[in-house]
């Protein structure tokens, strides 16, 4: 309620929030971060304030290791860091520690074992954490005048056409977009704001030690922060699942669906606060209900695109 429009995605895993980019398109992190000034951890989102690119990425790490303990279930995993390195040094999201855009990679990191409602499906965000540093990283140097190429920057969604893209989108919170209450005209009690995520069992105490370029393989939808930017990591799309584990080499596209630990069902928070616990075996048509705010009807107006300062 205090920006009229539920948390922007952010932009993509290889960004952390910034507390110089304030609320909107331009901010590269994630709901997750959005939402902190409102759970009583501003110092969370303050982290590197003002500072000089270099020192911003040292306080960003520092950001990613910061455990809230709401944001984790008791059944699945406690409130404790996950790995963000493999045992032999490796990030975990790809390897290298240039696949983080903002930040200087940590040896642990938080978690999240909830999502928000994405709508009926992933919108496109590019490949290796897009885009590149220079879109924030001053140009002029490590604290120049030039704040980066923001907003001519090399997002998958062209920075023009994302209000397009937007427009077919049924969701709550996506990459760079939000949507404004006043959207959800299938009512705030019949349309999904957070639940559990699916999770491979094996995973949850957050092995990363797969050989190659990715230590996370097959773990694409909790091998990152929290914080971080639109991902398989803190946005689902698709009908609930429990947990189970899969053979190796396969993942039954866990990183996209809702689901937990519980024999009953996810407990799904709706856009009123109120909370539901949905069965596993919910018809796809009524999940489609709650996923989406309009369902068939038309967007009568444009999804928010505002650029707002960050909280005092």
């Amino acid at each position: 309620s205090a920006h009229k429009f539920f948390p922007y995605g952010g932009w993509s895993w290889g960004w952390m929030g910034d507390p110089d980019q304030g609320y909107g398109p331009q901010q590269p992190g994630g709901w997750i971060y959005a939402v902190t000034p409102y759970l009583e951890e501003k110092t969370v989102f303050d982290l590197g304030k003002g500072l000089s690119w270099n020192q911003k990425k040292v306080q960003l790490a520092k950001q990613m290791e910061v455990v809230i303990p709401v944001f984790n279930c008791p059944t699945r995993r406690s409130g404790l860091n996950q790995p963000a390195r493999s045992p032999d040094g490796r990030y975990c999201d790809g390897g290298a520690d240039d696949k983080l855009k903002n930040a200087n990679v940590p040896n642990t990191m938080a978690k999240s074992d909830y999502a928000i409602n994405g709508g009926s499906g992933k919108l496109p965000t590019g490949v290796d954490g897009q885009p590149d540093p220079d879109c924030l990283q001053p140009s002029t140097g490590d604290f120049g005048d030039s704040p980066g190429r923001y907003p001519e920057c090399n997002f998958q969604v062209a920075n023009a056409n994302l209000p397009t893209v937007l427009l077919g989108w049924g969701g709550i919170s996506t990459h760079r977009g939000g949507a404004k209450f006043s959207q959800i005209t299938d009512g705030a009690s019949q349309t999904a704001l957070v639940g559990e995520k699916m999770m491979q069992p094996k995973f949850y105490s957050g092995e990363c030690n797969e050989p190659g370029s990715n230590p996370s393989n097959g773990n694409g939808g909790d091998n990152n922060a929290m914080y971080q930017g639109y991902d398989y990591d803190n946005s689902r799309w698709t009908a609930p699942e429990q947990d189970v584990d899969f053979p190796t080499g396969q993942h039954g596209n866990h990183h996209s669906k809702f689901g937990s630990a519980h024999a009953s069902g996810i407990h799904l928070a709706l856009c009123d606060g109120s909370v539901q616990t949905i069965d596993y075996d919910i018809d796809k048509v009524v999940w489609g209900n709650y996923i989406k705010r309009n369902n068939s009807q038309s967007i009568s107006e444009p999804l928010n695109y505002e650029e707002l300062d960050s909280p005092n």
